[in-house]
This record gives structure tokens, C-alpha cells and sequence, in this order.
């Protein structure tokens, strides 16, 4: 079992993909205003993952909550350095297969409890933006629904530019 880290501790992570947020996603199938966008490939999870440090993040659209798809997201998000990441912080919530996809990978999971360090309110709000950055993205374009996963990718995409200072 892993204790929480202290303020002390969190303060040292000063690079790139030292401190994750994760979460997973679900698009309603219909009848909700806030997603009301069928996937393409009928794939209604998506878990979202970002770094806390650049802000840039990505969503990964899955067939269903499993543990085994999440590890395989977070090794693609860090890429082939996550091997030598055993300090890598991982802030989600109480999810279990994210929990387990992050233990298993040997890094510390941060589960969004009272009285620890911030709440995943800056994920949340990054997940809001991709959302309603897709939903442009489709009535702009005048594509169907059906394109929700291509729309999220490409959203993330232009969120992750615009964080980039060249």
C-alpha cells in the first residue's frame, strides 16, 4: 500500500510527465444535451489522461472500463521511457481499473479524497473544454455525429498547440 504523498514531496515534480490526471469519460448514448454524439466505432468510454505540468492530455476512446486498456493508454501517453518513471504520480479518481492500471505500472496513485492536494477540478475542466471543443468542431464542419472520436482527437490536438509557446 502507498502512502500519500506530502506537500514537500509534490512540490519537487518540475518536468513533464512527473504528475498525471486521469479519468474516464462516458458519452451518453442519446437524450442528454451535454453529449448527445454516437461514436464512430460505437466505443462510448473514452479515458482521458493529461500531464499537469505542460497541461497538454489526450483521450483514448475504449470498448469498456478495463483495467488492461487503461495500462496499455498510460504507457502510450508516457511513451517508452514510463520504464524508468517508478515516481510518476497519477491523480484520479476512486475508479478501479484506473487505480489498478497505475499500481500495476508501479507508479503512486492519488485518489480525489478530502483534505489532499487539489481536487481534479483543473482535469474536469480540460474534459469541458475537449467536449465542447469537439462539439464546434462537428457543427462547424457539418460532419455527422458519427465522427465524434476523429472530432475528439483533433480537439486535443489544437488544445495541445495552443499550450506549446514556440
Amino acid at each position: 500500500h502507498l502512502k500519500p504523498r506530502t506537500d514537500e514531496e509534490l512540490s519537487q515534480f518540475t518536468k513533464e510527465k512527473e504528475r498525471l490526471s486521469s479519468d474516464t469519460k462516458i458519452i451518453p448514448k442519446s437524450g442528454s444535451e451535454s453529449a448527445p454524439y454516437v461514436s464512430s466505432s460505437g466505443n462510448r468510454v473514452f479515458h482521458t489522461i493529461r500531464d499537469a505540468w505542460s497541461g497538454c492530455g489526450l483521450w483514448y476512446p475504449n470498448p469498456g472500463r478495463s483495467s488492461a486498456q487503461c495500462y496499455r493508454n498510460f504507457k502510450h501517453f508516457i511513451g517508452p521511457e514510463w520504464k524508468t518513471m517508478p515516481h510518476l504520480l497519477v491523480k484520479i479518481d476512486c475508479a478501479s481499473e484506473l487505480k489498478l492500471a497505475v499500481e500495476d505500472l508501479g507508479w503512486h496513485p492519488e485518489s480525489s479524497l478530502a483534505n489532499t492536494w487539489p481536487h481534479n477540478a483543473i482535469h474536469e475542466r480540460w474534459l469541458r473544454t475537449v467536449e465542447q471543443t469537439s462539439r464546434a468542431i462537428i457543427g462547424q464542419s457539418g460532419f455527422p455525429h458519427q465522427c465524434w472520436d476523429h472530432a475528439v482527437k483533433y480537439a486535443c490536438m489544437i488544445i495541445n498547440l495552443s499550450l506549446i509557446h514556440i
